[in-house]
């Protein structure tokens, strides 16, 4: 189950603030199997100029979605997928992995030599100690 939400806005016309209450139900899981629910309940109260800040604010996350998604459309007229593109894709993830593999063959070579530096400042503090104190 996916986490349900509800937004409750009520403006208390004698008090001059708006209420906002939110509230937010989920299930817990454990290797997929249901083993609690979760409910959050949060209240917010604004004054007018929060009401004010409240919604200049929404006002600018809504042209920016509306940006981003009038942009993401215009990107999706340019391409078309076809079989070609598919194949390349395959190719790129081939060139990924890789890149990943290169990357993590300096990787360990780095680690394999800084654990043999490790392993001899160990044994040269323990020959330098002795059996003069017991570790």
């Amino acid at each position: 189950m996916e986490p349900k939400s509800e937004t409750k806005v009520v403006y208390d016309d004698r008090r001059k603030v708006l209420i906002q209450t939110f509230k937010q139900e989920q299930e817990i899981k454990e290797n997929e199997k249901v083993v609690g629910h979760s409910v959050i309940n949060r209240e917010a109260t604004f004054d007018e100029q929060g009401i004010r800040e409240t919604l200049k604010t929404l006002s600018n996350q809504r042209a920016k979605c509306e940006q981003v998604i009038k942009s993401l459309k215009e990107n999706l007229k340019d391409v078309e997928f076809t079989s070609e593109l598919k194949e390349l894709e395959e190719k790129l993830q081939i060139i990924n992995n890789f890149n990943k593999a290169k990357k993590a063959k300096s990787q360990l070579e780095e680690q394999e030599s800084n654990l043999k530096m490790v392993k001899k400042d160990i044994r040269d503090i323990k020959e330098a100690i002795g059996t003069r104190l017991k570790l």
